[in-house]
């Protein structure tokens, strides 16, 4: 044991042979007991040894940045600053799905230190460029941005549509993920039975840092500075808005303050494009808390039911397992186009862990996709910890 030292990615035996981490981990899978662990427990253990003597199992890493994170000094996309540079803000509709109408741009351009106000219809957008933050606020009061919203929605009537009892009674399920077995057969050798409904929410990221874009539209290039998942995807969305050669746009990434799957579009510096293209100056636009959270993609609900039975030697005698929720891969995509997909295949992200590790016979899953107008999108794990939960309470 003493010979083996640690290597990357495994170890280095005693000939010179390096045996890597993937290799110690059996095809098949293997249940350890509690008297097999007392048993192996006067093995010499690699983990075990003095942490002195291992290069990586055991030791610590500092982040080359810790330092200035935990004081305050890292910079964030929010703490750029570039000389002449403005401040932007755009007005995001009051609802999903509202259809930008008119606003009266009059108002807002006559107060003081705001710079120009820029609306384009056929986009929907909106957007105010100041030299000072603060009359932001003032400036979209009194711009009066008015909406049609196509349909009148509450919380509780969009959730109703994620109803899994709804497609039960209708037994009308898009997809049967997997069925082996007899559901009866199991019914009837289960010595207990139980049923359960589970739901999770819609949630949002909410990370630590609001979102923050600076972006200046110069002749020869355009310049972003931006915290993001995706900066790739970030230059390309830059270079269509602006009309500008991929390669003309630079990405200077920032630490993005939590991300969680939620910062790989970057809709700030998207206005913030936009507004200074329009402006010709450099253009930081910053989002607050409330903005955040009202205005991007959101874990999507769902909604179970689940029955199952063990026998009387503890072995799991059924599982019958129904969901519904929203697709999560596609969930961006237009609905007319969105619900043509869901018929034709169950969403990967959505049924992610979907499928019990336990040992059973008898079972059945089945899922439905259901587009409601809350966007949805990737939220940490996927659909995963959706999935995972019902199994596991």
């Amino acid at each position: 044991m003493d010979q083996i030292k640690d290597g990357r990615a495994g170890f280095i035996m005693p000939d010179g042979s390096t045996l890597g981490y993937g290799a110690l981990v059996p095809a098949a899978e293997v249940i350890v007991t509690g008297d097999q662990l007392l048993a192996d427990n006067a093995l010499p253990r690699y983990a075990l040894r003095s942490a002195d003597k291992r290069q990586a199992i055991g030791q610590g890493r500092r982040h080359h940045e810790l330092a200035e994170i935990v004081t305050g000094q890292m910079t964030y996309a929010r703490d750029v600053s570039i000389t002449d540079m403005a401040f932007g803000a755009a007005i995001y509709p009051p609802a999903f799905g509202a259809r930008f109408v008119k606003a009266d741009p009059a108002k807002a351009r006559a107060i003081p230190g705001v710079i120009g106000v820029d609306i384009d219809k056929g986009d929907g957008f909106v957007g105010i460029v100041a030299d000072n933050p603060f009359v932001l606020a003032d400036a979209i009061a009194v711009l009066d941005a008015q909406w049609q919203i196509a349909e009148e929605l509450n919380q509780s009537q969009i959730v109703s549509r994620l109803d899994v009892e709804k497609f039960r009674s209708d037994d009308d399920f898009a997809h049967t993920l997997l069925s082996s077995g007899d559901l009866g057969v199991g019914r009837q050798t289960a010595l207990h039975r139980v049923t359960g409904r589970y739901e999770t929410p819609f949630a949002a990221h909410a990370a630590i840092e609001p979102r923050s874009g600076l972006v200046w539209v110069r002749d020869d290039k355009v310049e972003v500075r931006c915290g993001t998942q995706d900066p790739y995807f970030a230059q390309k969305r830059v270079a269509k808005i602006v009309g500008r050669e991929v390669d003309d746009v630079v990405v200077h990434t920032h630490r993005i303050g939590g991300g969680f799957g939620g910062r790989v579009p970057s809709q700030a510096t998207e206005a913030a494009a936009r507004l200074s293209a329009a402006f010709n100056r450099p253009v930081r636009v910053q989002w607050d808390r409330k903005t955040e959270l009202q205005n991007n993609y959101f874990q999507p609900k769902s909604s179970h039911f689940i029955e199952a039975g063990v026998t009387d030697d503890g072995t799991i005698s059924h599982w019958d397992h129904d969901v519904v929720s929203s697709s999560i891969l596609t969930g961006l995509v237009p609905n007319f186009v969105g619900k043509a997909i869901d018929m034709a295949k169950a969403d990967d992200g959505t049924v992610r862990g979907i499928v019990p590790q336990y040992d059973m016979l008898n079972r059945r899953i089945r899922h439905s996709a259901v587009r409601t107008p809350v966007p949805v999108n990737a939220w940490r794990g996927l659909g995963s910890d959706q999935m995972l939960l019902p199994l596991r309470v």
